[in-house]
């Protein structure tokens, strides 16, 4: 039963990185050309692949570096806030 809401909750995690990525594209796509909304696709996109790293581990070449600079990403307090972004 507990590894059952475990996976769930892996899985909602996974899914809120994966459509954080997907709206930071999606972004550049409506963008027009301004410094705020290439901007606000620029922190999308960044926040959602680190998030993603911080839930699957996937990237694990760009460990290192997104432990230093974006280790909020890696702690599950840290990708709950960028998700309420």
């Amino acid at each position: 039963q507990m590894a059952a809401a475990e996976d769930c909750a892996s899985l909602a995690g996974v899914g809120g990185a994966c459509s954080m990525a997907v709206t930071g594209l999606l972004c550049l796509f409506d963008l027009w050309f301004s410094l705020r909304g290439l901007t606000q696709c620029a922190v999308f996109l960044a926040c959602g692949l680190a998030c993603l790293q911080g839930e699957t581990r996937l990237l694990y070449t760009y460990h290192d570096m997104i432990q230093a600079n974006l280790g909020f990403a890696l702690k599950p307090l840290g990708r709950g806030i960028a998700y309420l972004l």
